[in-house]
């Protein structure tokens, strides 16, 4: 007599490694498609030439930066120490993004512009909104609350609404710009796509000026995770 398989507890369910497996796959794959939106990847000659336009994209606002800043443009590393406000971060970010975008359109042929227009929109308003809030709430703090830059309480608080609203006011705003007459779904912002996105608005841990992150050096990071944005913008489809 056959008798019905089932799933006994004494016994070990012998797919369980394998759906372990496919699970965890499955979670990577979605932080790869939400962090890149890359569905078709463009071959690596294609990449190395959107690299190279987001590079030369970063590099040029920041040598007219360290200029403004008299840094010694001939070593590289003052590009790295180049001080960071609102207008440097708009600046290298709007740089970098159109680099990598115009690069992309130009050396990748199997891929519509629309797509990396569209997200070069997407990635410009999430590296530039959360700072500019943050920057607008800490100089009203200043003018409300006094020294705003010493009470470590209001600038977390600042610096965790502004990150969480900026993004939210960055994804809508790309929305509209990208789709106005709302033909396709909207692009939404999950926890998971902020979590995966959060490099967008580093900026806005420089701009709150906290010690521990003056001892990181997290500013000297900036150029690097402006060109990667750009990059992301220009490979994407």
């Amino acid at each position: 007599m056959i008798t019905a398989v089932t799933n006994n507890s004494n016994r070990p369910f012998v797919f369980k490694s394998f759906q372990d497996v496919a699970k965890h796959k499955s979670v990577l794959s979605s932080i790869q498609s939400k962090r890149h939106k890359v569905s078709d990847e463009p071959d690596n000659p294609t990449k190395a030439k959107i690299a190279v336009g987001s590079i030369v994209g970063t590099a040029v606002p920041l040598v007219l930066f360290a200029k403004q800043q008299k840094l010694d443009l001939k070593k590289l590393s003052s590009l790295f120490n180049v001080k960071y406000g609102l207008k440097e971060m708009i600046g290298v970010s709007a740089g970098s993004i159109a680099g990598g975008g115009l690069a992309g359109i130009a050396f990748d042929k199997k891929n519509t512009a629309k797509e990396k227009i569209d997200e070069c929109t997407f990635q410009f308003l999430n590296s530039v909104i959360p700072p500019a809030i943050i920057a607008g709430a800490l100089k009203i703090a200043e003018q409300k609350a006094g020294k705003a830059k010493d009470n470590k309480l209001l600038k977390i608080g600042i610096l965790t609404v502004g990150i969480l609203a900026g993004m939210q006011v960055a994804v809508r705003a790309a929305n509209l710009i990208n789709d106005p007459k709302d033909k396709v779904p909207d692009r939404k912002l999950s926890m998971l796509d902020a979590i995966v996105n959060v490099d967008d608005a580093i900026g806005a841990l420089v701009l709150a000026d906290f010690p521990c992150i003056k001892n990181l050096h997290i500013d000297k990071l900036l150029p690097v995770i402006y060109a990667w944005c750009g990059y992301r913008a220009g490979e994407t489809n």
